[in-house]
């Protein structure tokens, strides 16, 4: 009875772990979309005192009309939209899968959010800008990782919004970016990448215009470009180019040793080592030859000489 009074309470035990352990799934599961979106890198937003990461935003201009979509479980909620100042200005009722229409007429321009509401949460949540200005950008599709790369930004305006507060070129991948404060006026800007600024890859390139007015944690967007796609390469190895450029001497040197000390190129080394063979080895042996070995006719003569001087002394000597 005791052992089996154990094994009931390991059981109901075991059991109770594996129910904590069990996750749960949420009930509620909202998604925002829109034909109106536009990819960009992904960044922080701020709404509600919360921060959300987001990948995409709807452009527009005043005036227009706005479509989104809910896909959710079967249960009413709200489509709002949301100002600079976390102020509703307009909004719908959903209940499941359903498509909004929202007129943009009377729209400051500025940075707005589409959110969806239910049950006292925050579901999804989209960007939307009204546009203050059109914005373009003209960039290169390609340049080495030690090139610098100047960006050419127009801004028009299209609103009562004044002179831009901040214009910048953004240099995105998917995981960073890289900003530049853009410089000029009247409408024509320019922002100045230092070489070496980026490493090589594939990157997004835009133009950004932005208010003096906060709104979901940065300054209020007014404009943003089209995207242009970048590709940085590495840069050239500098061997290469030094190696090029020591083809010169080693054609325009006639000394051959002077040739061989200049270039360290494998067909250099073999054009200098074809002419030594030549004019420098060959010559240098043959006069070592006659210095050293002995068989020159004025050794020979001075031999005989000392040799007939050596046998008259000894014949001296016995007499």
């Amino acid at each position: 009875m005791r052992l089996r009074a154990i094994l009931v309470i390991t059981l109901l035990t075991m059991a109770a772990l594996a129910a904590v352990s069990v996750p749960v799934l949420a009930t509620n599961h909202f998604q925002i979309s829109s034909a109106d979106a536009e990819s960009v890198p992904e960044r922080s937003f701020e709404f509600q005192d919360t921060t959300h990461q987001l990948d995409s935003l709807i452009q527009a201009n005043a005036g227009d009309e706005v479509t989104v979509s809910v896909s959710g479980p079967d249960e009413v909620y709200r489509v709002y939209i949301y100002n600079s100042e976390e102020q509703i200005v307009d909004s719908k009722r959903g209940d499941g899968n359903g498509t909004f229409t929202f007129e943009l007429t009377g729209y400051e321009p500025g940075s707005y959010s589409v959110t969806v509401y239910q049950d006292g949460d925050y579901e999804a949540i989209e960007p939307l800008v009204i546009r203050g200005y059109d914005v373009s950008i003209d960039a290169p599709e390609q340049i080495a990782a030690d090139e610098s790369m100047s960006l050419q930004i127009g801004v028009e305006q299209t609103g009562d919004t004044g002179s831009p507060h901040t214009v910048k070129a953004i240099i995105a991948t998917d995981e960073d970016e890289v900003v530049v404060n853009a410089t000029g006026s009247d409408g024509e800007y320019t922002a100045e990448v230092a070489a070496g600024s980026l490493d090589s890859g594939s990157y997004t390139v835009y133009g950004l215009v932005q208010g003096d007015t906060r709104a979901f944690g940065r300054n209020e967007v007014l404009g943003m470009s089209n995207r242009i796609s970048l590709s940085v390469q590495d840069a050239p190895d500098t061997p290469t180019e030094m190696s090029e450029t020591t083809d010169t001497p080693s054609e325009s040197t006639p000394t051959p040793t002077a040739t061989a000390t200049q270039s360290g190129m494998d067909t250099t080394e073999t054009a200098t080592a074809e002419q030594t063979d030549e004019s420098a080895i060959t010559p240098n042996e043959a006069e070592q030859t006659e210095t050293t070995s002995g068989s020159g006719p004025g050794f020979t003569g001075l031999a005989a000489t000392l040799a007939f001087a050596i046998v008259v002394i000894m014949r001296s000597h016995r007499k």
